[in-house]
């Protein structure tokens, strides 16, 4: 059974406020993936997993869930690994007629999305209608208030098909903004079933021209939107790594065990902040 000890842990010296052996403690910090449902459904890193083939670009989650790792395919000659100034990117180049990257054919049929955080690279101009997440709901840009196919600015579509609600580099409702890195935090109204979705276009026909023409450089995808804790968390990670510049507070080591708890793979970039002392 899961406890509701009111467990807190000091960043600096692991400290617990509940008066806990520290052994103790640390036992009860490693069992937080048993308490929490173990949320994480993908997690696409550009720095890590993205392989060319002879005819398409392969690119492995890096989450411990699920047990196999889930992969999206797409044609090289549509989407390609850039690594421009030491920032890594799976990247557009086919332009707007480029299909989505895609799950494996044996993706499970019974893994849900309900929640995406990702760090991408705008195009300087970003057509209207271009897709950056499509299953049975779509996020993408909007053709209004401009009602134009190409701004330097977008606002994301709150159409029958688009039941989301997100943030733009922290902010409910902000827009995409041409030639930026940005940080974008999207919850489907509903589950979308993981096996449907495309990733930079709807999966429909090409001659829609709805492709994002941007660079992907991380995905996070939860099956249910993420505390507050582990949101801090994860948000203070890909500011920091990818250099956004976003006002956006320090995480705790209780922030960092909760969102590793969901399955949030760090790499060694809180190392130091989890050491034992």
């Amino acid at each position: 059974m899961c406890s509701n000890m009111p467990l807190r842990c000091n960043a600096t010296s692991f400290r617990y406020s509940n008066g806990l052996p520290l052994a103790l403690a640390v036992l009860f910090v490693a069992s937080l993936g048993t308490c929490h449902a173990q949320q994480v459904v993908f997690q696409f890193d550009a720095q890590k997993n993205a392989v060319t083939t002879q005819s398409n670009i392969v690119w492995t989650s890096i989450s411990r869930t699920p047990e196999k790792p889930l992969k999206l395919v797409a044609d090289k000659n549509e989407w390609q690994f850039t690594n421009q100034n030491g920032s890594a990117s799976v990247a557009n180049v086919g332009g707007i007629t480029a299909t989505p990257l895609e799950f494996e054919t044996d993706t499970p049929t019974n893994v849900v999305v309900r929640h995406i955080v990702a760090v991408v690279t705008n195009p300087e101009e970003i057509r209207a209608l271009s897709t950056l997440f499509c299953g049975e709901l779509v996020y993408r840009a909007a053709s209004r208030p401009w009602n134009t196919m190409s701004s330097t600015n977008a606002a994301i579509d709150r159409g029958r098909f688009c039941a989301v609600a997100w943030k733009i580099d922290g902010v409910e409702g902000a827009p995409l903004v041409g030639g930026k890195n940005q940080l974008l935090e999207i919850t489907f109204s509903s589950d979308v079933m993981a096996h449907t979705m495309g990733i930079g276009n709807d999966t429909g026909r090409r001659e829609w021209l709805r492709a994002y023409c941007g660079d992907f450089k991380e995905i996070l995808a939860f099956s249910a939107p993420i505390s507050g804790d582990a949101r801090d968390a994860v948000l203070y990670y890909l500011n920091v790594k990818w250099r956004l510049g976003l006002s956006v507070p320090r995480a705790t080591t209780w922030q960092v065990a909760e969102a590793r708890a969901l399955g949030t793979h760090f790499g060694s970039f809180f190392g130091s902040l989890l050491i034992l002392r």
